[in-house]
Order: structure tokens, then C-alpha cells, then sequence
């Protein structure tokens, strides 16, 4: 007993010394630097918020808007998100998203009442009152200038206690010191014209101890990256807690940094970020290039997820047709080691082509498409001259891990990454990457464990802090699930069955290392704080509502999954495990089993992603239970 007590010690204390000097050792070289050094300071008494509708980093341009080109070339900038929203019928999410600081439910300006009542009652809880409440709570005024409206009655933007429209709202003509406020919102209709309305308005507008900020508005109907500029100064990138990724911001975002610029205390809850800024080395005219890019490449992206989706289903069911007529087809084909490797290795190279080709950038769908088909090639022939064992887990584990390093750039707008667009986040693990990383990280650790246990230990401390650190994976749903995986791997280990109070201990345990890990990421500053820090600081501040409403929006979005094509290829996947195991009697360990079914189960449950990461899992790992297979099989028989 004292012996597994010292053992437990030791381990426990070095997860405490790699976490902690890894959690602070690895922060952000790039320093920060807030708005004129004043945002904080509340030296701001004017904001200008300026809103191009439609308005993208493709349409700025010298000859075509010289105007707007030259004042955002002096502002920091960003490419601006929708955030994780389906699309609707026009833009008037960017606006209930804009006015209430948190994700709304779509909807358009006819009825104000009932556009506070229904995203109020939602599961985001949003207040679109919060804009114009907070204001005027604190003593702000407001205008609202603005062109003839084209997705309806603007006036929508700022609703007060009562949910009828606040504020003067008049045309941008009428832009004049006698009617400018602490706030003026001037919003520009997109066309021909907009570049000289806006030089118009720019110059009418207050200067001193003003703020001003530029976006464009969103049109979730074809969602995509707009623009964001805050003259916090040249040769800066906007940055926030949202999406922790320097150049890139969300919606939810504006009204907290008006907020916090002008010291007005949000009269309900915000789920955006300040915007600040960071240092960069590019010139404007490569970065308004490059967000021009990324919104191509965001915008491609899901055609990228739908082919690769469809190439991990048709392999997953090849495999197991394979193995399922094993005996049928045995007269006529050669079931040798070399055939299943070279089939393990082409489905193993789809996986990971769908990251490699991200070192190309592409254009169009059809391009990518070809690409992956030619990396896909290359990879699996390469690959299928390889014996080791553990190489393929070792790969993955090792690539993805490395991209954290990289600024993500594996990941970025990749078929099973990041979309800018879509996601909720830009940093750590993926949903698909998170997943991978946990599976190869446990097949590893089941070979090292059975080698020599110390290694498989230190081994399982080192992914826990791969998944878990908020400056490395980030995963608050993979932390969950590595951490029941590994506990419920070493209750078992010596092939005791799970019962309900062993499980039980295997939920205390992982509860227990999520805090620990919620509370490493709680002391880092708020502004860099992922989920998990986010989460443990509702906790502390007992706001049990937003605890419980992330669980909840997890469960729905993994509920969500449940008709989507990875559900099927979770079900294939576990039929073909369980035929690989049967036909070739294949000898697993009941504690590695019960780890699997725990890590996947977990990880479909609490991740929004749901079946995505249950699938993954599931056709990763049956890719290694067959490799370890066909090892024991012949170079050269005719499978019996």
C-alpha cells in the first residue's frame, strides 16, 4: 500500500511541477500592447464605431476604396468572425450579436420585443438590450447614423429596458457636432459610393480622446470573414480571448471592447473579449492579403470536410467487408501481412493527407481535392514499407503535437481542423485532432505499459499535459477523456471488471485532474484564459448557470451529431473492431478495452463535437488493432 502511495506521490507531484512551469514557460513571446495604453485607463470618452455592410478584406483595395484603404493601412486589424452560428436569412445576427456581446439566435427587425424575448430564452441567455442598457446606465449617449437600410430597421441595434429603439437615428448626412454622442454608430450601405460616404463621415467624426472602430458587418447567409480595424495603431494585430489568435476576432467581441474602453460595466452577461493588440512583422498589404485568403480558405473548408469525410466512410467500410468476408474471399485472394498493411497504410494516409496538403495553400476545392488524392499516394506507399508497430500512432501524435508549436498551421482550415469561420475556437486540439491525439496516445502507452511500467507512466503524465495545458492542446473535452481512460486502465489493469463504485472512483479522478488543470489555466491573465480557465472562473464566482449551460450546449451539439455521417462510421468502426478481434483471435487486454470504450464514450459525451470524436477514435484505433493482426500473420500465406 505505501508502495502504490509513493508511487501515486511522485507522479502526482511531477504533474504539478510540468503543468505549472509548462503553463507559464510556454506563454505567448508576442507582448501585448493594449489601445494607446489607455483602454484600460478609461481615457477614452467617445467611441466611433463605423460599419461597412458586407463589407470583406477582398473588396479593400487602392484603386477601388483609396479612402478606407488609407485609414485602416494606420489601424491594427483582424479578420472578424460570424463564430459558431448556422447560417440564417440575413445579417441581422452581426447585429443582436454586436448589441448583446454574446452568440444570438437569428431573426429580423419587425418586432423588438420579441427579438429580446426569444434569444433571452435561448440556450446563448442573450441580452440584446446589453448595448444600449450598459450605455446608458453608465451615462453614455448614443446616435446611430446611417444609409438607407437594407436588411430592414437598424434602429434594432440599440433596444432599451423596454425593448423600443434608443438613441438618435438619423442619416449620414446629418453627421454634425450637434448631434454626435459619447457612442456614434454610423453604419454605410455596401455599394459604389461607400468608399466617399465613408471619407465623408470619417472627417465629421470626433477626434480627440476618441476611439474608433471599423468592421464589416457579417451576412450570415453566406457566412464568411469580415473586416475589423481599431486605431490602436499601425503594424498591430487585433487580438481576444475568444479565439486566442492574433489576427483573428469574433462579433461577440465589439461591444465588451466599447465597454471596457470608455469603463461602462456590462448590465448583463458577455461571452466576446477585449480586443487588444499585438505586435506583427507584416505590412498591411500582405495581411489584408492574407485575411483575403483565409476567407477563401474558411469558406472551402467544408467542401474539404465533406470529401474526407466520404474517404474515412468508404475506407471504414472496406475494412470491414474485408474482414468480414475473410473466409468467402480466401479461395481468391492472397490475405498476406503486405496486403493489410497496404490497406491499413492508404486509410492511415487519408488522415493525415488532410493535414499535409494544408502546407500547400489551394484556391479551390477541385485543387485540394487532387492534392490529397496525390499526397494520399505517396504517403501510403511510403508508409506501407514500415514495420514498426507503433510508427502511425507515433506519427500523428508527433504531427499534431509539433503544429502546436507552429501556430496551428496544420490545422488551420484543414478538412479536420479549424475553420475561422465555424468554429469557436482557433487554438489547441481540433475536435478530430483532439481525438486522434488521445487514441494514439493510449495504443503508445498500452505498448510502453506492457514493456516496462514506468515508462508507460511517465508517458501517460506527458499526454495528459499535451491534451490538458492551456497553451498546448487545450481540450477540455480529450482532458476529461484521456484522464477516465488512464484511471480506469490502472482499476482494471489486473482484469477486474468495472463495476458502478469503481466507475464512480474513475469519475472522482478525472473531475479532480479537470479542476486542476481549470485551475492552472485560472491564474494565467484573463485575456489569455482558454475554455477551461473560463469555466473554473464561473465556478470560483459560483455562477453555476454558465457552468451548467456549457454542459448543456455540449450535449445538445453532441446530440446534434447523431445524424451526421461520422455516426455511421462510428457504428462501421465498431463492428469492424469487433470482427478483428474475433476472426483473428486477436488477444486484447480487458483493461485496455474498458480504457477505449471509457475515452470514447467520454469524449463523445462532453465534446460538442459528439459522434466526430467517437468516430475518429474509433477508425484510428481499428486501423492499429488490424496492423497488430496482420504483424503476427505470414509475409506470404492464404489466410485459412
Amino acid at each position: 500500500m505505501l508502495k502504490v502511495l509513493k508511487r501515486v506521490s511522485i507522479i502526482s507531484g511531477l504533474l504539478v511541477f510540468l503543468a505549472l512551469s509548462m503553463a507559464f514557460g510556454f506563454g505567448s513571446s508576442t507582448q501585448e500592447v493594449q489601445a494607446k495604453e489607455v483602454a484600460s485607463d478609461c481615457k477614452y470618452s467617445q467611441v466611433n464605431l463605423i460599419i461597412l455592410n458586407d463589407f470583406r478584406w477582398k473588396d479593400l483595395n487602392r484603386l477601388t476604396t483609396p479612402n478606407i484603404y488609407e485609414v485602416l493601412s494606420e489601424y491594427s486589424t483582424a479578420s472578424l468572425s460570424p463564430g459558431r452560428t448556422p447560417e440564417s436569412k440575413d445579417s441581422s445576427r452581426f447585429f443582436t450579436t454586436l448589441s448583446s456581446g454574446t452568440r444570438t439566435l437569428d431573426d429580423t427587425f419587425d418586432d423588438y420585443s420579441r427579438i429580446y424575448e426569444k434569444n433571452i430564452k435561448s440556450e446563448f441567455n442573450a441580452d440584446t438590450t446589453n448595448f444600449a442598457v450598459s450605455a446608458t446606465d453608465a451615462g453614455k449617449t448614443i446616435s446611430l447614423f446611417s444609409d438607407k437600410p437594407i436588411i430592414g430597421d437598424e434602429k434594432a441595434l440599440i433596444i432599451d429596458k423596454d425593448q423600443n429603439p434608443l438613441g438618435k437615428e438619423l442619416p449620414v448626412e446629418k453627421i454634425e457636432e450637434k448631434n454626435l454622442s459619447d457612442i456614434n454608430i454610423v453604419s454605410l450601405a455596401s455599394g459604389k459610393s461607400m468608399d466617399n460616404r465613408f471619407s465623408d463621415a470619417y472627417e465629421k467624426l470626433p477626434t480627440k480622446n476618441a476611439l474608433n472602430i471599423v468592421v464589416g458587418s457579417i451576412n450570415y447567409t453566406s457566412r464568411h470573414l469580415s473586416v475589423a480595424a481599431i486605431d490602436f495603431g499601425e503594424g498591430k494585430e487585433l487580438f481576444s480571448r475568444t479565439r486566442l489568435r492574433k489576427g483573428l476576432v469574433e462579433v461577440q467581441d465589439i461591444a465588451p471592447t466599447v465597454f471596457d474602453s470608455m469603463c461602462i460595466k456590462a448590465a448583463s452577461k458577455v461571452e466576446g473579449g477585449v480586443i487588444s493588440a499585438k505586435n506583427t512583422d507584416s505590412s498591411f498589404s500582405a495581411r489584408s492579403n492574407e485575411y483575403s485568403q483565409d476567407n477563401t480558405n474558411s469558406k472551402i473548408r467544408g467542401s474539404k470536410n465533406k470529401f474526407a469525410t466520404f474517404l474515412v466512410l468508404f475506407s471504414s467500410i472496406l475494412i470491414t467487408v474485408l474482414v468480414m468476408l475473410k473466409k468467402t474471399l480466401k479461395q481468391n485472394i492472397s490475405f498476406s501481412k503486405g496486403f493489410y498493411r497496404l490497406i491499413i497504410s492508404f486509410a492511415f494516409g487519408i488522415f493525415v493527407s488532410c493535414y499535409l496538403t494544408n502546407v500547400i495553400q489551394s484556391l479551390t476545392v477541385d485543387e485540394w481535392e487532387l492534392k490529397l488524392l496525390l499526397f494520399l499516394f505517396v504517403i501510403g506507399v511510403f508508409v506501407s514499407f514500415i514495420s514498426w508497430i507503433l510508427f502511425k500512432p507515433a506519427f500523428i501524435l508527433v504531427m499534431l503535437t509539433a503544429d502546436l508549436f507552429l501556430d496551428n498551421v496544420l490545422q488551420v482550415n484543414s478538412a479536420f481542423g479549424y475553420s475561422f469561420i465555424s468554429n469557436s475556437r482557433s487554438y489547441g486540439f481540433s475536435n478530430y485532432s483532439g481525438a486522434a491525439v488521445g487514441i494514439c496516445g493510449l495504443v503508445i502507452f498500452f505498448h510502453l505499459y506492457a514493456k516496462r511500467k514506468s515508462f508507460g507512466n511517465l508517458f501517460a503524465v506527458l499526454l495528459t499535459l499535451i491534451v490538458a495545458l492551456p497553451n498546448l492542446g487545450a481540450d477540455v473535452g480529450g482532458t476529461f477523456a484521456v484522464v477516465a481512460a488512464f484511471a480506469t486502465f490502472y482499476v482494471a489493469v489486473n482484469n477486474d471488471k468495472l463495476d458502478l463504485k469503481k466507475l464512480i472512483k474513475v469519475g472522482v479522478i478525472s473531475s479532480v485532474a479537470v479542476l486542476f488543470f481549470g485551475f492552472i489555466d485560472y491564474l494565467r491573465p484573463v485575456e489569455e484564459r482558454s475554455h477551461l480557465g473560463r469555466t473554473f472562473d464561473s465556478i470560483v464566482h459560483l455562477e453555476f448557470i454558465d457552468f451548467f449551460s456549457i454542459i448543456y450546449r455540449k450535449m445538445i451539439g453532441a446530440l446534434g451529431t447523431v445524424n451526421s455521417p461520422w455516426f455511421v462510421i462510428m457504428l462501421i468502426c465498431i463492428l469492424g473492431i469487433t470482427l478483428i478481434i474475433k476472426k483473428f483471435q486477436l488477444s486484447v487486454d480487458r483493461s485496455q478495452i474498458y480504457a477505449v470504450i471509457i475515452y470514447c464514450f467520454i469524449g463523445t459525451v462532453l465534446n460538442d463535437a459528439g459522434t466526430i470524436f467517437g468516430a475518429v477514435s474509433l477508425f484510428l484505433y481499428m486501423l492499429f488493432l488490424l496492423e497488430k493482426a496482420a504483424s503476427q500473420l505470414p509475409a506470404k500465406v492464404n489466410i485459412e
